[in-house]
């Protein structure tokens, strides 16, 4: 092999070195983006879960409206 052939591989192996190393820290993020995007669809759940138990609460206590209810300084 002449010397400009074996620079042109190494210069080669150098990028896909490079881009497999890109690659894996890419997939590191997705997976933990994953992770969080599966705590926050348990989260959103469970709070539509208590929304949904608190307007079936029958305690006779109407939730808070600002737009219906003027606080007592005004």
């Amino acid at each position: 092999m002449n010397k400009e052939l074996q620079q042109h591989l190494e210069t080669l192996e150098i990028h896909q070195a490079y881009l497999e190393q890109n690659m894996e820290r890419l997939e590191q993020y997705v997976a933990h983006q994953h992770k969080q995007l599966d705590t926050l669809k348990r989260q959103v759940r469970q709070l539509l879960a208590q929304k949904a138990h608190a307007e079936d609460d029958d305690s006779g206590i109407s939730p808070f409206d600002p737009n219906k209810e003027i606080p007592p300084h005004y």
